[in-house]
């Protein structure tokens, strides 16, 4: 049996309380540095971090627990403390990292998701509470994260399901002895994740490697013993951190969203965590059985292919079928935005941008590529098979329960000539439509409003100039219906 060293990131552990030492306290400074924690946390009201401390050491007595304090003693603090708590950890031989913390605001999103997949591709395991809101959080929501919430009425199986991203859901109620006191510990998924960070450090005692295929393989099979509930594992491709790109897919000038290699040969190997192709027959060519993989292509997967994340259309397809409920579906009451266009656009560069400009002006919206490459560029890919007339009640739903999940303020869309034929109802249902056609020289573009042109503007190019003026334009005419 392996040690486990477990790093409780939080605000501080009262070691008196607990029945072995720490190995570390840290400290993390608002400069980022880090420091020997010696505060007085018998000073401190709000036993947070104690309380996870306590929890994984009653259920793994043979934790070695370090603190790594990154919040204050009423539980705020920086997200940029993160990162040198995450390379602390690595410097010093942490396996398991139990976050009781995280955001739901969705600036905040973006360099959490870049900093969990740096670290998980070095080998750091991360087990994160959900946020106690119905709404998506980070880094819980991640692919790349072992998410936790509680198993109870008002956290109930149906609201994770496929939308908040969340692994696992873990028994109510917990009871400590502190000071020879039984105390029982409230309802909170900040300590429905200590339980589940000491059962799966319990498996990793036994595991050859601490990563979260391995773990969740090992602890599925128990999970019915500790009560645990594993929820459909659905997931969008947001773990990558370096890929080998061997696709046919046109580039756009949009980036991806993360770092790529160029001439991948077997002793590169270790500098990829994914393999983004759309032809299956690449994988046995490359050997890449051993990595995570995208596939762009139309082909059936009929079984796994790797024992790492897959992830296909057809997974995007299911997932959405899947999250359907039989309860009513509520009209979205955000806007819906469609940009259409009559002839070549490049679609993931336009709408890149576009969410970019939304994003700046601290507008948070749903932006829907029907292109399965759109899964690179970091926007919502729907697959065009959801447009089907027997689909619509599923995708209407899947629509309000992410839009709502991910607290969007619009539903923006991008309709390329390929996909017209099938958005009849789309366009019927748009609060507002932006036409771009296809001149000699430049670009009209129209902005319809309930089938009346409100405004026209010629535009030499679609460039970073034009899109922002594309996005005033659309501020101005949807008015206070975009709220914040």
């Amino acid at each position: 049996m392996k040690n486990i060293k477990i790093a409780i990131i939080d605000n501080g552990v009262n070691e008196s309380l607990l029945k072995s030492p720490l190995e570390h306290k840290i400290l993390v400074s608002n400069e980022g540095e880090c420091f020997f924690d010696n505060d007085n946390m018998e000073q401190v009201s709000f036993m947070h971090g104690t309380i996870c401390a306590m929890i994984i050491e009653k259920y793994f007595p043979e934790s070695i627990l370090s603190s790594v304090k990154v919040l204050n003693e009423n539980g705020k603090g920086l997200l940029s403390k993160l990162h040198p708590a995450m390379e602390w950890c690595l410097q010093h031989q942490i396996q398991i990292i139990n976050l009781s913390l995280g955001s739901t605001y969705f600036e905040d999103k973006e360099p959490i998701q870049k900093l969990i997949n740096q670290y998980a591709m070095q080998g750091l395991l991360v087990i994160a509470a959900n946020s106690n809101s119905e709404y998506v959080s980070y880094p819980a929501s991640l692919s790349n994260v072992i998410g936790v919430a509680t198993d109870s009425k008002k956290y109930n199986r149906f609201t994770y399901k496929g939308n908040l991203g969340i692994n696992v859901l873990a028994p109510v109620k917990q009871e400590l002895m502190i000071r020879e006191e039984k105390i029982i510990i409230q309802q909170s998924n900040s300590y429905a994740a200590p339980y589940i960070t000491a059962l799966i450090s319990r498996i990793c005692t036994n595991i050859s490697s601490v990563n979260i295929h391995e773990v969740i393989k090992n602890l599925q099979p128990i999970a019915k013993n500790y009560g645990i509930f594993f929820l459909p594992q659905y997931y969008e491709p947001d773990w990558i951190h370096t890929a080998l790109v061997k696709t046919s897919k046109i580039k756009s000038r949009a980036k991806y969203y993360f770092n790529t290699v160029e001439g991948m040969t077997g002793e590169k190997m270790h500098l990829i965590d994914t393999v983004i192709i759309d032809d299956l027959s690449q994988i046995k060519e490359g050997n890449f059985y051993n990595k995570n993989i995208v596939y762009l292509g139309n082909q059936i997967v009929k079984q796994p292919i790797t024992d790492r994340f897959f992830w296909s259309s057809q997974n995007k397809m299911k997932y959405i079928l899947d999250s359907r409920n039989d309860e009513e579906v509520t009209e979205l009451n955000i806007p819906t935005i469609l940009c259409e266009w009559d002839g070549y656009m490049d679609e993931m560069f336009f709408l890149s941008e576009l969410k970019r400009s939304f994003y700046q002006d601290n507008y948070h919206v749903y932006t829907v590529s029907f292109h399965v490459e759109s899964v690179l560029y970091g926007l919502e890919y729907i697959p065009e098979e959801a447009l089907k007339e027997e689909y619509e009640s599923a995708l209407d739903y899947f629509f309000y329960r992410q839009t709502y999940c991910k607290q969007n303020v619009a539903l923006l869309l991008g309709l390329s000539p390929d996909i017209m034929p099938h958005s009849e109802r789309l366009q019927e249902k748009a609060d507002l439509r932006v036409i771009f056609e296809k001149q000699e020289y430049n670009y009209q573009v129209s902005f319809f409003c309930e089938d009346i042109i409100t405004e026209q503007i010629l535009l030499q190019e679609v460039g970073f100039e034009s899109i922002q003026i594309i996005f005033q334009k659309i501020k101005e005419i949807l008015g206070g219906n975009i709220n914040e």
